[in-house]
């Protein structure tokens, strides 16, 4: 929601680093507390923004999530829901390229 690690997390993708489409995902989606409030602060600022409710927990349910948005992915920013360990290798888009 507005108020939490993902509005932490989008906030400066948006206003600093310009990021004009950006996905979010959580649990509860467009459910959670503050959800329509952050796309319409992101958007006022220029932004392309989709929330939608999903976990990603693991590797293959984000991968659910972004395959049908890779024609805008540049980017994959994890703020919750992380494996335990940590993550051991990045999130590549399937058929992604490991030469950036």
């Amino acid at each position: 929601g507005k108020e939490g690690l993902g509005g932490e997390l989008a906030r400066p993708l948006v206003g600093e680093r310009c990021v004009r489409h950006l996905l979010l995902a959580s649990r509860s989606g467009l459910e959670a507390p503050g959800a329509e409030e952050l796309r319409a602060e992101l958007a006022a600022q220029g932004a392309e923004v989709t929330i939608v409710a999903g976990d990603v927990a693991g590797r293959e349910a984000a991968a659910g999530i972004v395959d049908d948005r890779l024609a805008h992915l540049q980017e994959v920013a994890a703020g919750g829901g992380q494996p335990e360990g940590g993550v051991d290798e990045p999130i590549r888009p399937r058929g992604g390229d490991d030469d950036d």
